[in-house]
């Protein structure tokens, strides 16, 4: 079960916001520069979501439930 959560946790933070916004906004160029371009947004559009909830004091576990799911 943990290996279970560990692999979708390592999935959301590193793929599923690229994968989104790829999706969105059709990033063009080579699988290499697909690859990279989506994990780096991934991690920043994490990071930008979790500053904003910081900021905003609302980082709470329910409401990071919320959004997650």
């Amino acid at each position: 079960m943990i290996f279970f959560l560990g692999t979708l946790s390592i999935i959301q933070i590193f793929l599923l916001p690229g994968l989104l916004f790829n999706k969105i906004y059709k990033i063009n160029g080579s699988l290499y520069f697909k690859t990279i371009s989506i994990i780096l947004i991934s991690i920043l559009l994490n990071y930008l979501i979790i500053s904003l909830l910081l900021f905003f004091n609302i980082y709470k576990l329910e409401f990071v439930y919320l959004i997650f799911i």
